[in-house]
């Protein structure tokens, strides 16, 4: 046992083994003592992996059985493809495992899913560290296990895609340490084209923290300094890095072109400053058990045993003074990359990074193991130790007093942070006194092994407490009871329309939800979404028709706004409560399911021909979304039309809320209501005393519903605000439901019999004339290709977003195919990138015969 715990382990393979294991083993203990899934009720998918990602699981099991598309897909908003969400949410393989897990179970696989990933973030942690230096294996293993449990791994296992970079972070370090070593190339550029490849936003992080990271590997290095040496190997970094971009191009070219569509069509440079957020000296404070990232403090919590070597090296002689000023300056880096605005805008890639503070802590707590891996790599015996026990003590009174002025954990917490880290202080010192008796090391080895994981699993079981979804039961009653009514409304209607819902799985008493992304989850058209990567066209459209746009990523869809709907081809609407104008379809009613189907009879058909000549320039900006709609229908049927009719109504005004009495029109109305405002006044609409909705908030409408009874002649709305008033109006309506039906029979007569509509394939035959248009209710992307009788056309806009496709005189063959833009491209130069990494050769070098033709007959990359 000695004989392997205190030597530096050759088996590389065999120590990263032991790692994955042990770390797979503790996160199961976690989730079995703490009774997460799969073995309670709580899970680590919270927040945003409740929101969005347990959904977009479900639409990965959908594509890999063949129900669905990654290229193109229906369910995204009124359709789009989905390209860029499978490249930043999904593109891992280890994702592939949710074959193994029926959808009901996806809390579960998150959770597998999480401790795989941390699991092969200790193995490459160890794998890194014994590459990079000379350590006993129980170092090797302590330190894995630091790197691998901190902070980040749990305050960001919700974002779970992130992981992937903090797993494939130390592969980069370990393949950037061989490149500038002169040990070969290979290793960096394939993990650098992996990382960029499983989550682009992580591999770029890693890759930016490369960076610095080459800077410190090349001034530790121990020859003798020159610009030209540095220029040369610094040359060989920049090759191998440019391999492994080039090499995940088919990914992320496509994925870059799609997000300028989107909210990632510019930096955000008005963030920049040089100044300076938060205290430094909260890295400290922070620095405990339970500790959580906020927006002025970052925690980087990930044990004693770093935190102990970062403490002693500077005091310790037997590292030279060389060594230490770039440690220093290294442990510089890792605290100003989270203070100083230049550094936190740029490990942000230049973007508002304002929630999930420090989505790159995990640099920050590599750099303090790198430090500590040095110290320990140095240290030949416990004298050096015995004379430096004060900054432990230091540190530990720092602790104590920054949190007595103002506290950021429980002081209990402080005090188990505290026996930790001497119990720690002490192991090392015993440990690296010489002439140790045998059997004493090997049982301190265990036991600072044991303690390692104690202290990371306490610290876990406090973040897990803090992150964690406590409604597993719930989600599994939900997607059996929703999927078997999206179920049984494709069984009964076999025809092309989309399904909306005005109440999803996470909806809360005001009526508001973020989980929009249901439509894919369940494989349905739909009106909604919520993603990181929206297609800006669809979004506005939406928003001036009624469904507002929040966060630049959200379309609010939680009503339903019947002539919208109707003009959309919207035909069923999901609801908990009754709407005027919809008709319950009792036979698609699930049992024990508090949702039912509601029929929109008078929803437009997905495809029909109209007049050129009816199609007009709109100024959408001066229209409300009732008149807009007025003015769409109006185009679509050759005539002016007034769907919509304003209601008359007084108001009273009160502190902090608006009381409405409305005149309510006949029976055959649908009243609607909307008060845009200047700034957000945390509100909610009552009628009767009853909340309608959350209002002038987050996530709330703005075009709302208003309830109302056959007898009711009068109603009265009340709108209660935290916030004051800032309403810029007030916009009350009635659609007029004969009207509607009149208009949706003369649109429905043209309707286009003989459509398929399969996600990336569109056809039909239309027989038309010069003067008419195809009207297609599916957005406009530049990845479509449009051929009608053999050519390509382009199509006209309606509403600067659905097609419009020109008909000939006769018989008109409509063909639509769509393919990813870029993605061709993408793929040629990822084959250039593997062409070259062959050509550039394990070592970093270009063949012989090459060296003439590409690097020149007389230089080499490799002086």
């Amino acid at each position: 046992m000695l004989k392997y715990l205190s030597s530096v382990n050759e088996n590389k393979k065999w120590c990263c083994f032991v790692a994955f294991v042990i770390s797979f083993v503790f996160m199961i203990v976690l989730y079995r003592v703490y009774h997460y899934a799969p073995f309670g009720n709580q899970s680590l998918a919270w927040m945003d992996a409740n929101i969005q990602y347990l959904d977009f699981f479900a639409f990965l099991k959908d594509v890999i059985h063949g129900k669905n598309s990654i290229g193109y897909t229906l369910a995204n908003t009124l359709g789009g493809t989905y390209y860029g969400v499978f490249s930043y949410y999904l593109a891992s393989p280890l994702n592939l495992l949710i074959v193994f897990f029926e959808k009901e179970q996806l809390h579960s696989f998150f959770d597998l899913l999480v401790a795989i990933k941390l699991s092969l973030a200790a193995a490459a942690a160890a794998y890194y560290l014994q590459i990079r230096f000379r350590l006993p294996l129980y170092l090797v293993l302590c330190l894995s296990f630091s790197y691998a449990f901190g902070q980040y791994s749990f305050a960001q296992a919700s974002n779970i895609m992130w992981l992937d970079g903090v797993y494939l972070l130390p592969v980069i370090l370990a393949g950037v340490y061989k490149n500038i070593t002169e040990q070969g190339s290979r290793l960096l550029s394939v993990s650098v084209a992996l990382s960029v490849i499983f989550n682009w936003y992580s591999g770029g992080i890693n890759c930016l923290f490369s960076i610095f990271y080459f800077v410190t590997e090349f001034f530790l290095l121990e020859e003798e300094k020159s610009f030209i040496l540095f220029a040369r190997r610094l040359f060989r970094y920049i090759v191998a890095m440019f391999i492994g971009l080039c090499i995940s191009a088919f990914l992320f070219l496509p994925s870059v072109a799609l997000l300028r569509d989107g909210v990632g069509k510019g930096f955000d440079w008005n963030r920049f400053s040089t100044g300076f957020d938060g205290n430094i000296l909260s890295v400290i404070q922070y620095y405990t058990l339970g500790a959580a990232s906020d927006k002025d403090h970052v925690a980087l919590y990930c044990g004693s045993l770093p935190l102990l070597g970062c403490l002693l090296f500077n005091f310790d002689k037997v590292l030279d003074h060389k060594k230490r000023t770039v440690l220093k300056g290294l442990l510089a880096f890792a605290v100003l990359v989270f203070y100083w605005q230049p550094l936190f805008l740029l490990f942000s890639l230049l973007k508002d990074a304002s929630s999930y503070w420090f989505r790159y802590a995990y640099i920050g707590i590599f750099s303090l193991l790198f430090i500590a891996a040095h110290y320990y790599e140095t240290v030949k015996d416990g004298t050096t130790i015995e004379t430096t026990s004060k900054p432990v003590v230091w540190f530990v009174l720092g602790l104590f007093f920054l949190n007595y002025n103002k506290p950021a954990v429980e002081l209990k917490t402080i005090y188990f942070t505290a026996a930790f880290l001497f119990l720690v202080y002490f192991c090392i010192r015993k440990l690296t006194v010489k002439d140790s008796a045998k059997g004493v090391t090997v049982w301190l080895m265990i036991f600072l092994i044991a303690v390692t994981l104690t202290e990371l699993g306490r610290n876990g079981k406090l973040l897990m407490e803090r992150y964690r979804n406590e409604n597993v039961d719930q989600f599994i009653r939900y997607e059996k009871n929703t999927q078997a009514l999206i179920d049984k409304i494709k069984g009964h209607d076999p025809g092309y329309f989309r399904i909306s819902q005005t109440s999803t799985r996470g909806t809360g008493p005001s009526g508001l939800t973020a989980h929009y992304n249901e439509p894919v989850a369940f494989h349905y058209p739909s009106i909604s979404s919520y993603t990181s990567c929206p297609d800006n066209s669809q979004m506005r459209f939406l928003d001036r028709v009624g469904y507002r746009t929040e966060f630049e990523r959200i379309t609010v869809v939680n009503t339903s706004v019947i002539g919208a709907d109707a003009l959309l081809g919207v035909k069923y609407i999901l609801s908990r409560y009754p709407i005027r104008g919809l008709a319950e379809v009792k036979r698609l009613s699930v049992p024990q399911y508090d949702k039912k189907a509601y029929v929109n009879k008078f929803a437009l058909p997905m495809a029909f021909t109209f007049k050129k000549n009816q199609l007009q320039e709109l100024n959408a900006d001066s229209l409300n979304p009732f008149e807009y709609q007025n003015a769409l229908y109006s185009q679509l049927i050759g005539k002016p039309v007034k769907l919509y009719k304003p209601v008359s109504f007084t108001r009273k005004q009160r502190e902090n809320s608006m009381v409405y009495t409305l005149s309510v029109p006949s029976d055959d109305h649908v009243i609607y209501g909307n008060l845009p405002w200047n700034q957000n006044m945390e509100g909610e609409i009552f009628k009767d005393n009853k909340c309608i909705t959350g209002y002038a908030t987050w996530l709330s409408p703005s075009v709302f519903y208003i309830p109302v009874s056959n007898n009711e002649k009068k109603v009265r709305l009340e709108l209660k605000t935290k916030d004051g008033l800032h309403i810029k109006e007030e916009q009350f309506y009635a659609l007029d439901l004969r009207s509607l039906e009149e208009v949706s029979k003369k649109i429905n007569a043209r309707k286009v019999n003989n459509l398929s509509l399969k996600n990336e394939n569109i056809k039909c035959v239309v027989n038309g004339s010069e003067d008419e248009l195809l009207y297609l209710s599916v957005p406009y992307h530049k990845g479509w290709n449009i051929i009608r009788n053999g050519k390509i056309i382009k199509p006209d806009l309606f509403g600067n977003c659905l097609m419009l496709v020109p008909l000939e005189n006769g018989e008109n063959v409509i063909d639509m195919h769509y393919s990813i833009p870029l993605f061709k491209e993408g793929c040629i130069i990822s084959v250039l990138g593997l062409a070259f990494l062959f050509l550039y050769g394990p070592s970093g070098k270009f063949p012989g015969y090459l060296k003439g033709k590409i690097v020149g007959r007389n230089f080499s990359v490799m002086k």
